[in-house]
């Protein structure tokens, strides 16, 4: 995810500016003319984003606010959806950086906090790699691939070789990172602003130690 944003922040955001457009279906428009390819492009982000984030986003988060406070399901959605549209219409861009700000200090505090109670009950990091390989399973099995559970790279005949991460993820982490509408203009934004190419540097060390002191809890 690092390179992949530092790529967003060198290659397609500058290529985005020197167009002046500021999402992919605008850039396709003027690059291949003619408005067919923004409206098919548009309409596939569109569903995408309905199918695949936004309702998994408003689905997590009303589960979180019945469980929380006894809310309805469908009135928590209905919630979410309000408070979102009003500092969307309301604020723009900036509210939604502010609201992105807080939620990133909110999710690496707290995730921060509970990796440290979870390495002082294990006894620290090194104590950590040592005894999670000999752990078992919920089912008291041992689990094949428990050996290589820490290591990011596999053999190529494991369960995830590591030719398949880098290539096939590595495309589709590109696909998704430097076009997708959100990180664009993420990326429009840092690039413009004070931090430039820093921001999107950032965001991909943000990215890349997120998974691990956010799944310490759990290991």
């Amino acid at each position: 995810m690092f390179m992949v944003l530092l790529l967003l922040g060198w290659i397609f955001v500058p290529i985005y500016m020197k167009a002046g457009v500021t999402t992919m279906p605008q850039y396709l428009r003027k690059r291949f003319g003619g408005a067919r390819i923004q409206i098919c492009l548009s309409a596939l982000s569109l569903l995408l984003y309905v199918t695949t984030k936004i309702s998994v986003d408003l689905f997590s988060g009303a589960v979180f606010l019945q469980a929380a406070l006894g809310w309805d399901l469908y009135g928590a959605v209905a919630a979410l959806l309000g408070v979102t549209a009003v500092y969307t219409i309301t604020g723009g861009l900036t509210a939604l950086m502010y609201a992105d700000m807080v939620q990133s200090a909110v999710m690496v505090g707290g995730a921060s906090v509970l990796a440290g109670y979870a390495l002082t009950a294990v006894g620290g990091v090194p104590a950590l790699f040592h005894r999670f390989p000999l752990s078992l399973p919920p089912t008291t099995q041992r689990c094949p691939h428990r050996a290589l559970a820490l290591k990011l790279l596999r053999p190529p005949g494991g369960d995830l070789p590591w030719p398949g991460m880098l290539l096939g993820l590595g495309a589709t982490a590109g696909w998704y990172w430097c076009t997708d509408q959100v990180w664009d203009r993420v990326g429009l934004c840092g690039i413009r602003g004070v931090w430039g190419l820093d921001y999107m540097g950032f965001w991909g060390i943000l990215g890349v130690w997120g998974p691990d002191y956010m799944g310490l809890g759990g290991v």
